[in-house]
């Protein structure tokens, strides 16, 4: 991960104490750069950063797009020096910094913003009102559907944090790049076990395996899954049409092989040349491989998005500091909130290859 301080800030800083409170605010905004990066690029975009063709999302975050987003994010230009200062280095971390985070969950989750709540958990409601929808004669009364089944799988906040300790030697002999290293390590840290913990969840359900022995391959495979998502899906109060894209999640050693199947569609060699029975009809929005997903995963996930899959942040992450007369440096420690769960296990089915 490529961290850039504004150097030249800290060095006209003052005496140490100056630069220690200077180093502070970089960090404290340096931290908070990925959570800005997402909302500019919002969910959708975030498995296909590192996709051929697909990362044109963050090509198209310009230096002035980013200074625009930055100032509708606040009222007075003087309540951040980063609007003005600190763009460049912003721009740098979204081109550089945010094809590297693996972030594809975001997509899978449908996002509930606890912020600010003063709520500690979120519920996921499985209501089911038994909706029938009738007939109604002119002058007649609407039924009312008064059986409502009410229950909802509670999902409480979960508090992660860590910490780092920056030397003064580093800030006295402008070592600023191991500052720069020890700060790119700590957020990608933080990252990279937010992803392990959202794609776990997933990974980790059971009896969601489907079987896919009366296909011939693994187009059709895919096409009869597809099918069965969309028709269990009836009757949820989830959109259920055989139109409604489904996501899939893969390990990349597999992913390449995903890939080639959605090839296949009506017209292409590969069903022209008879090398699967039938061409590709699932409709599929996008392909999200990471390595939280086992290599010796000899299938895919097929996720119906969204609905009752979801997450939430209750603190992004956020640092505070404090002085070590020990070390002679500035203990950081970082804090983040959030938590996520899948609420209806139909919408997640595991199709192995054949």
């Amino acid at each position: 991960m490529q961290i850039t301080l504004n150097r030249d800030a800290l060095k006209k800083a003052g005496d140490l104490k100056a630069k220690r409170k200077a180093l502070a605010k970089q960090v404290t905004y340096i931290l908070g750069m990925a959570d800005t990066a997402k909302a500019m690029m919002g969910t959708a975009n975030l498995g296909n950063v590192n996709v051929v063709g697909k990362g044109l999302v963050v090509k198209e975050l310009t230096e002035n797009k980013i200074k625009s987003f930055l100032a509708q994010k606040y009222n007075v230009a003087a309540d951040t020096p980063a609007l003005s200062g600190y763009v460049s280095s912003h721009t740098t971390f979204i081109h550089e910094n945010m094809p590297e985070l693996d972030m594809g969950y975001e997509a899978l989750f449908q996002h509930v913003d606890m912020i600010g709540t003063g709520q500690d958990y979120f519920e996921i409601m499985a209501a089911n009102m038994q909706a029938a929808w009738n007939v109604r004669k002119p002058g007649e009364k609407t039924q009312l559907r008064k059986a409502m089944q009410d229950s909802s799988l509670k999902v409480e906040m979960v508090e992660f944090s860590d910490g780092l300790s920056l030397l003064d030697r580093w800030l006295e002999y402008n070592q600023f790049y191991k500052i720069e290293e020890a700060i790119g390590e700590f957020i990608n840290g933080y990252y990279e076990k937010k992803a392990a913990f959202h794609y776990g969840i997933i990974v980790n359900l059971t009896g969601i395996n489907f079987d896919q022995s009366g296909y011939t391959d693994d187009v059709a495979a895919l096409n009869g899954a597809s099918a069965s998502m969309h028709r269990t899906m009836r009757g949820t109060g989830l959109p259920g049409g055989d139109n409604a894209g489904l996501t899939i999640l893969v390990a990349p050693e597999k992913k390449g092989k995903v890939d080639k199947m959605l090839t296949a569609t009506l017209g292409s060699e590969t069903v022209a040349h008879n090398k699967v029975s039938e061409p590709l009809t699932a409709r599929i929005n996008q392909v999200i491989s990471s390595t939280f997903v086992p290599a010796d995963k000899d299938g895919y996930y097929l996720v119906r998005t969204g609905g009752r899959i979801r997450k939430a942040d209750w603190k992004g992450l956020t640092i505070e500091n404090q002085r070590d007369i020990e070390v002679s440096g500035v203990d950081f420690v970082g804090v983040g909130q959030y938590n996520c769960a899948v609420g209806d296990t139909d919408q997640v089915m595991f199709v192995p290859f054949k």
